[in-house]
């Protein structure tokens, strides 16, 4: 069976990923899934000039001509300067360039890595499948599959964190298990800001749950529709090391912000952000209607007060420019209790009508979060393989068909 996998993803990677989500239950699901990302990775398509992965380009070519030192990266680690907040991504870069100086093998190296947690966090939702399963899980669980997509290596440091940072931490909050937590630092070390997201848990784990202090917040960041940026970025820049100031000042500046706010006036974005519209409108009848419900039940009682919290300081992060990007993160965990929640059978009277109501809004998430990956997506990654790949080298986009 395991050669029949193997041949099967060498004919089709692409029909091969489909076929495992039909035999979900199959150990080999997560591994056609990651296999499927490196082979996505390989084929890469720089479609345009303004994304992320032109950076990793451009880094990558001069740190070919560097020479390497893991005492220089983790001294500069401490002091000023621009890159100074990333650790892991310049070893990963140069350890790649001892045996090859090609952008599509930076890629795939990139996707090994990032694969594997995106894998291994879409099965641990697909493995705890309960037998009460209903039809909006499928929907749900195709929007935690798209909403940090594996098209989501062009921003590679903080998405590869989110989704670390969900590895780590998801078995933690909904099964009480502590094996993964050991993963937790390598996320603020890709990308020095999922500092706030594990002040997060600590803030969690300090003062455990607080329905009404949670709730409140949650409605309050919900009310708040700006802030000074700029504002915000000195206080931080008063608390936080000189390490940081680079990047607070750049992230928080006016003309970063005006820059955020065009690319966050897209289709594409707008239709991502139906999903937040969602989510929020459940978790707040949820609390309302069904807070006594979930609290016989650990599990969700636990991972539904962490979701309100991480949720809720997403919604304050996304006032500032970039900050929007946590509200992806947070969903992540919203989503995974909605998946859950769902099964224990809560799904009928006013909330079968609520969730009737939100799931063309998340069906539109679906489509706005995977016309983002068109970008990326290679016409080869989807109608090739990787023989193929031997005798055509095509950097055909999908979005260079709309």
């Amino acid at each position: 069976m395991a050669l029949f996998h193997i041949l099967s993803f060498f004919l089709w990677p692409f029909g091969s990923l489909f076929f495992s989500f039909k035999n979900y239950s199959k150990k080999w699901t997560k591994n056609i899934i990651w296999a499927f990302v490196v082979f996505y990775g390989f084929t890469f398509v720089l479609s345009n000039t303004t994304m992320d992965a032109n950076r990793l380009k451009s880094k990558f070519e001069i740190i070919q001509h560097k020479s390497f030192s893991l005492n220089s990266i983790i001294s500069s680690y401490l002091v000023y300067g621009e890159d100074t907040l990333d650790l892991i991504q310049p070893i990963i870069f140069h350890v790649t360039s001892i045996f090859s100086n090609d952008f599509q093998v930076l890629m795939a190296v990139l996707a090994v890595i990032f694969g594997y947690f995106y894998s291994r966090n879409i099965t641990y939702l697909i493995e705890r499948k309960e037998s009460n399963f209903r039809w909006i899980n499928y929907v749900i669980l195709a929007l935690f599959m798209v909403v940090i997509g594996f098209w989501n290596i062009n921003g590679f440091r903080f998405w590869t964190s989110a989704h670390i940072f969900f590895y780590a931490v998801i078995p933690y909050i909904y099964e009480n298990k502590k094996n993964r937590l050991w993963v937790l630092p390598l996320a603020p070390l890709l990308h020095f800001s999922f500092l706030f997201p594990i002040l997060s848990l600590l803030v969690f784990v300090i003062f455990k749950i607080r329905p009404k202090l949670y709730i409140t917040f949650f409605i309050l960041s919900l009310l708040i529709t700006s802030v000074d940026t700029e504002a915000v970025g000195n206080f931080l820049m008063r608390v936080l090391p000189n390490s940081f100031h680079w990047k607070i000042k750049s992230y928080t500046s006016a003309d970063y912000a005006a820059e955020i706010a065009d690319a966050e006036s897209s289709t594409s974005a707008l239709l991502r952000y139906l999903a937040n519209i969602a989510v929020n409108l459940s978790f707040t009848y949820i609390y309302f209607y069904y807070r006594k419900q979930i609290k016989n039940i650990p599990s969700l009682y636990r991972l539904f007060y962490f979701s309100i919290l991480l949720v809720t300081l997403s919604n304050f992060f996304s006032l500032i420019p970039s900050g929007q990007r946590f509200l992806a993160v947070s969903s992540l965990f919203s989503l995974s209790f909605l998946y859950f929640f769902i099964q224990k059978g809560f799904l009928k009277g006013r909330l079968k009508l609520l969730f009737h109501v939100a799931t063309p809004l998340f069906i539109l998430a679906i489509i706005g979060y995977i016309r983002l990956g068109f970008n990326t997506i290679n016409l080869l990654a989807v109608l090739g393989n990787p023989i193929i790949l031997t005798f055509i080298d095509s950097k055909i986009a999908f979005i260079n068909l709309f």
